[in-house]
């Protein structure tokens, strides 16, 4: 269960689940520590790597910066939620290994948030930066707004539906929306977040930022990858199928 104490001392837990990630580790968490918001713990939650992924972790001598290894590995959903059960922030932020954030990302999501209650989360566009040999990227993955814009839970809901829109290291959301939903689906590897957003649009408005604020590498090493091909259709579907049960359950209404 997602820690719910408070008040919160802590602003933002930025949670950084690992597994083998010692190619890119170091920029990551350097892009985290380098943010203008200062008020933030990074969480490094390493699945039982095989490589220096631990090692790296371990030479940022930071306060803000928690290293830990799970005792077996968990697999993705579980290593999320395990990150879940120990942030402490009033935000989550749940990045990945390989990414970079923008030094304004936390600043400007987490100032969207706080001055809007109605908000469950705030993401914003993304660079990519695209390695020779990654497979295509998907068509019309991110939201392509032009604008900063605030968007009906409802009715983002429907647009996701035909499809994710979201890049999960470039959300910032409430940790009291969390602990309302619950964890991420341990049998949804690929599509876990999809389920999540798409539940946690029934909770509240939706934010979205136009300026990228995060450099999301596409490289052929993605752990997506996998998940994509081999079981994405089928998970998608099913995370469809889960969050439509939800919009139901806490609406009274049935999607059409």
């Amino acid at each position: 269960m997602v820690n719910s104490a408070a008040p919160f001392p802590i602003q933002v837990s930025v949670c950084l689940p690992t597994y083998n990630g010692a190619a890119f580790l170091a920029e990551a968490i350097q892009s985290v520590l380098s943010q203008s918001l200062r008020n933030f713990e990074l969480l490094i939650l390493d699945d039982c790597s095989s490589d220096t992924t631990l090692e790296i972790a371990r030479t940022f001598n930071d306060p803000r910066v928690h290293v830990r290894c799970n005792a077996e590995p968990l697999g993705i959903p579980e290593n999320w939620n395990r990150c879940l059960e120990l942030a402490q922030g009033e935000y989550v932020c749940l990045f990945h290994q390989d990414d970079r954030m923008l030094p304004e990302n936390l600043s400007r999501k987490v100032a969207m948030l706080a001055a809007d209650p109605t908000l469950s989360f705030v993401h914003s566009a993304v660079e990519f930066l695209v390695e020779e040999a990654a497979p295509s990227l998907p068509d019309n993955w991110i939201d392509d707004a032009t604008e900063d814009c605030m968007i009906d839970g409802r009715t983002y809901f429907h647009k996701l539906l035909f499809g994710n829109r979201i890049c999960a290291p470039a959300v910032v959301m409430r940790r009291s929306q969390l602990v309302t939903i619950g964890k991420f689906d341990p049998q949804l590897g690929f599509a876990c977040d999809y389920a999540m957003w798409m539940k946690l649009c029934v909770q509240g408005r939706i934010g979205f930022l136009s300026q990228p604020l995060l450099l999301y590498r596409w490289h052929q090493g993605n752990a997506s990858h996998a998940y994509r091909f081999e079981h994405g259709v089928r998970e998608v579907l099913t995370a469809r199928c889960e969050a439509l049960r939800y919009y139901a359950a806490r609406t009274g209404e049935h999607e059409k």
